[in-house]
């Protein structure tokens, strides 16, 4: 299949296709100090949840529809049940001002958290990643996610639980752009 980059790039010697195939095939890494921060503090957000909940979590990599082969999730966490069936993923987010910040002052700092009059917390619908969870909830056929976010500055995690709303899944991934 040529792609509108293929086609109109013209590539006159086999140094200049073979600098195309490096740059498809093996890609630079995007990272930044922000990313690095989350990597770092993913695996310890996720025992101190393990921990917390007496639950094991297993560990993937990228889950593909088999029906939809171009919608897929990379799930933080699975939680399965005793037939090793998933019954909730977990999501993790390291925000680096969780470097200086308690729980409590960064979860009111995020843009992408709603508190609610009696105090509960979730996350906003209109956010990339309420889109993100309803898009791994569904993939994994699964009902609820807990969304993790981790202060370093405290080694805690507040977990918001989404569960899964048929009726708007679908409005969510479409009008959400991130």
């Amino acid at each position: 299949m040529l792609g509108l980059y293929t086609f109109n790039k013209t590539f006159k010697t086999d140094e200049q296709w073979a600098l195309k195939a490096r740059r498809y095939f093996w890609p630079k890494l995007f990272t930044n100090k922000f990313v690095k921060y989350g990597l770092q503090y993913e695996n310890i957000a996720r025992d101190l949840y393990s921990k917390e909940f007496n639950t094991n979590i297993l560990e993937c990599g990228l889950v593909i529809d088999v029906n939809n082969p171009w919608l897929g999730y990379s799930p933080d966490g699975v939680i399965i049940d005793e037939y090793f069936l998933p019954i909730k993923i977990i999501e993790i987010k390291c925000p680096f001002d969780g470097k200086k910040l308690g729980i409590k002052d960064l979860l009111n700092s995020l843009k992408y958290i709603v508190k609610h009059p009696n105090g509960s917390l979730s996350l906003k619908k209109n956010h990339c990643y309420y889109a993100q969870v309803q898009m791994g909830i569904v993939l994994l056929n699964v009902k609820e996610c807990d969304f993790i976010v981790h202060s370093s500055y405290e080694n805690k995690n507040a977990v918001l639980r989404g569960r899964y709303t048929e009726s708007e899944t679908y409005t969510t991934t479409e009008r959400t752009r991130c």
